[in-house]
């Protein structure tokens, strides 16, 4: 092989290397940029599951009582006992009956009735309380759920007389 042909030689296999290496830092700059939406997204993902955590203190939900048309039970389904629980919301009538300053145990349930304007159809009680412990401890807090809606012994005649006449 002569000179000439050693040199185009090497010409190519340093151009094929500096294409390597080309594509070898492109490959770097993406990777620097996967690594950093990736951290992005973890500090963003731990940003979230710190307010989900905080979130888990208080809750509630509401479900359907075993007694009477009128009646519901509320659980606290936080992390933290509710002091002088309190039920407001667009209702001839609700509450915990004769009972003042109820208290809810974190994970436990209470009966409450609520009394609607005619019909059955769940509306937003406002539920608020006093938290035994954590950052708002004695500070009085609020929080909406919706009343469910209830079947009641009236619809299931009206469903069976529409039963029959088909």
């Amino acid at each position: 092989m002569s000179e000439f042909g050693i040199s185009v030689l090497s010409l190519c296999v340093a151009g094929v290397a500096a294409l390597i290496a080309l594509g070898a830092l492109r490959y770097a700059r993406r990777q620097t940029r996967a690594a950093e939406a990736s951290a992005t997204a973890a500090a963003r993902s731990a940003e979230l599951a710190e307010v989900v955590e905080k979130g888990r203190h208080f809750g509630w939900a509401i479900a359907l009582g075993v007694r009477a048309d009128t009646s519901y039970q509320i659980r606290n389904t936080g992390t933290v006992d509710a002091h002088d629980v309190q039920l407001g919301g667009d209702f001839l009538e609700i509450g915990f009956g004769d009972r003042e300053n109820v208290t809810v145990a974190a994970g436990q349930a209470v009966l409450f009735s609520a009394l609607t304007g005619g019909g059955h159809r769940g509306g937003e009680v406002r539920i608020s309380w006093i938290p035994a412990a954590g950052s708002q401890a004695g500070e009085r807090l609020t929080w909406t759920e919706i009343l469910p809606d209830r079947v009641t012994s009236w619809d299931r005649f009206q469903e069976r007389q529409r039963d029959r006449t088909r």
